[in-house]
């Protein structure tokens, strides 16, 4: 997991040095210019662009506010390290979200998400393959700080988990189902009008998956990348 923070914060940096410095928006004269020339320098950018410009700039924004958005989703998770996912508990991570967000920035998420993890290791633990799948929809909090937008979602969840285990004496080709509750939060930077990159910290809780005799859960902690479009 460490090195998925510190891609995370590395693309997040990235991002911010492409915004535009705000010395570069603007420019005082000498004191000696006349004093004509330093009256105009000294405009807002709204006044120098006239009401209209001002308008579509605000225009935008409210687009933006009531977007609908489809990304995807790439990291990783690491699930409890007990008897059923140990040597497997941390699995690469791929899904798809969409959310829509109204003007007052709260609005709905809905997506899925699968993990895999896989160790062939000579010894006790030989060819143990596991796969989880997750469908969820929760509610989202977006707050809108330019280019970038901190976003917040909690909801509920269904999970299905499988392991095939081929160690001798050990749990064998068992699914279990279950609910669970997610919360998340992150960053995200628009890129450009329609598209968007960010960060999103996430964790499942309150799961239970019972594989034969032995009684655990499917919690887990994730750090993902998300890229994706306004629709």
């Amino acid at each position: 997991m460490r090195w998925m923070i510190l891609l995370a914060a590395l693309c997040l940096a990235s991002c911010a040095t492409s915004s535009k410095a705000p010395g570069l928006l603007a420019w005082d004269p000498p004191a000696s210019a006349p004093a004509s020339l330093q009256r105009r320098t000294r405009q807002s950018p709204t006044q120098r662009t006239g009401p209209s410009a001002a308008k579509v700039r605000v225009k935008r924004q409210e687009e933006r506010k009531q977007a609908h958005r489809l990304a995807l989703l790439v990291g990783a998770r690491s699930f409890d390290e007990d008897e059923i996912w140990d040597p497997i508990e941390d699995q690469l991570t791929i899904g798809f979200q969409y959310s829509t967000v109204g003007s007052s920035g709260f609005g709905v998420e809905l997506g899925i998400l699968g993990s895999t993890g896989f160790e062939d290791e000579s010894g006790l633990m030989d060819d143990v393959t596991g796969l989880v799948f997750e469908a969820f929809g929760g509610l989202r909090k977006e707050f809108d700080w330019g280019r970038w937008r901190p976003s917040f979602g909690a909801g509920g969840a269904f999970v299905a988990a499988g392991i095939d285990n081929d160690t001798s004496g050990a749990i064998v080709d068992d699914q279990d189902t279950s609910v669970g509750v997610y919360a998340h939060g992150g960053l995200i930077c628009d890129i450009s009008p329609t598209t968007f990159l960010g960060v999103d910290y996430r964790v499942m809780t309150s799961t239970n998956i019972d594989f034969g005799t032995v009684r655990s859960d499917a919690d887990y902690q994730q750090v993902t990348f998300v890229l994706g479009v306004r629709l």
